[in-house]
């Protein structure tokens, strides 16, 4: 009866008014050892040297109209409607920053512009990380842990495909990651200056783009929560009071930017020409979203996009490839092109997928202790899954199943595996070190496949 007592104690803790109990979320979770700096500095290096030879057209479809964008604000200095481009319908926080830069470039003679906006992102993909970092720290207390668990973010082939396009997600995938850190702060006991750091930073997150909305959902999950279990639900909603200011502002201001278009649906001057389906549908069944198809998955090293694709109709094998390399659409760059990098790209999928898989078997053994108290993060990850799945059946376009557009579960997903590892280091610690060697070959590999090659 004894350890019943205290197993029943420790669920008590995980569902109180502040959350869960973990020592590591105080204000030590802002501060980062140099170990986990270095690794970060090492990982925009590999990110830098990429961009290097990469154009912002690359593994970036639509950059040239991003690009448009920016340079119809640098023109105009009005805001476009979603008839100029086929970008226009989004927020213009990102495209607003962007052209400030390309104003302060041109006034120092800078010639290439679209450089000058890959290099702003890499500024972003150093925000992501930083907060990447901060989270990690939030649930996992082994310094060991925390150093692979950052370069396994950090070096995600995903993350540094991402630091260098020209793209309102460069700044969109930052915001979100770090509103979701202060967010999670603050339901682990943090104050109300935390609540109010997310919130900005989830107001900020809507004018850039409509994936704030996942952080946002889980605000309004945990404030729900909160208040239900509340002994005083009136102070408790007297502390969220600043919060819903902050964020029906924001929801206000983005509703004001949008530019009317007579006659158009909602759909249009929400989503803009996304809302225009691609040339062939892709099957909606509900067969495309329960099951990998492993031939295919581990047959093809890039995910294809176009007529006689296969994987572009199975939801996870876009969600997992893109993840790695993002989509392939018919335009050429050194890392298809080389040899050398096929390999390594089938070696990434095959590392990635046995990393997943066995996430999910330490999940299931897990105890429910641990399912409390990482609750957040796995409602993270289920409103940004849905976030696609919904995207993805409101118009049947192949990418808007790209994890592009909610990158940020990329580390909610290893934070959650870095735990699960964690847990093993008493009694199982082969385990532990299996997992932990597992993720550092994957971070290897992915170094050696962004590395310049002769062509």
């Amino acid at each position: 009866m004894l350890w019943q007592k205290r197993r029943f104690r420790c669920i008590g803790q995980a569902m109180r008014l502040g959350g869960t109990t973990n020592e590591t979320s105080d204000d030590s979770s802002l501060t980062l050892d140099r170990w986990t700096i270095l690794i970060i500095v090492a990982a925009l290096l590999c990110e830098w040297i990429y961009s290097g030879y990469t154009s912002y057209t690359v593994r970036n479809a639509d950059g040239w109209e991003h690009l448009r964008y920016v340079t119809y604000l640098v023109d105009h200095h009005s805001l476009p409607s979603a008839l100029n481009c086929n970008v226009c319908h989004h927020p213009p926080l990102y495209y607003a920053i962007a052209a400030g830069v390309a104003i302060v470039g041109e006034h120092f003679h800078v010639q290439d512009v679209p450089l000058l906006l890959q290099r702003l992102s890499l500024v972003f993909s150093a925000w992501y990380l930083l907060f990447a970092a901060m989270t990690l720290r939030l649930y996992v207390s082994e310094r060991l842990t925390q150093w692979v668990g950052t370069a396994l973010i950090a070096f995600f082939p995903g993350n540094i495909i991402a630091s260098c396009r020209l793209h309102n997600d460069s700044l969109a995938n930052a915001l979100v990651v770090a509103a979701a850190y202060f967010v999670l702060a603050w339901w682990q006991g943090g104050n109300g200056r935390k609540l109010a750091n997310g919130s900005l930073l989830i107001g900020l997150a809507i004018l850039t783009k409509s994936t704030g909305a996942v952080v946002l959902g889980l605000l309004v999950a945990l404030s729900g929560h909160r208040i239900w279990k509340a002994k005083s639900q009136t102070l408790v909603i007297r502390e969220l009071l600043p919060a819903a200011a902050i964020l029906t502002t924001a929801i206000g201001l983005r509703s004001w930017l949008r530019v009317p278009i007579k006659g158009a649906s909602l759909c249009f001057s929400n989503l803009g020409r996304a809302c225009q389906p691609a040339d062939r549908n892709l099957d909606r069944g509900l067969s495309t979203y329960f099951g990998l198809n492993f031939r295919e998955y581990l047959a093809e090293p890039f995910l294809r996009v176009g007529p006689g694709s296969v994987e572009e109709g199975n939801f996870w094998n876009c969600l997992l490839k893109s993840s790695l390399f993002g989509m392939y659409q018919g335009i050429p760059d050194p890392e298809m092109s080389n040899g050398i990098n096929t390999q390594l790209a089938l070696g990434l999928n095959v590392l990635l997928l046995l990393l997943v898989l066995s996430g999910l078997v330490l999940a299931a053994t897990a105890n429910v202790e641990w399912f409390l108290r990482h609750m957040p993060l796995l409602v993270l990850c289920s409103l940004s899954i849905a976030f696609l799945i919904a995207f993805r059946l409101a118009v049947s376009n192949p990418h808007h199943g790209d994890i592009r557009h909610v990158l940020g579960v990329t580390v909610w997903v290893s934070v959650l595996l870095m735990s699960l590892l964690e847990r093993q280091l008493r009694s199982r610690r082969w385990i532990y070190f299996s997992g932990l060697g597992l993720s550092l070959v994957l971070v290897c590999v992915s170094i050696v496949f962004f590395m310049p090659k002769p062509a």
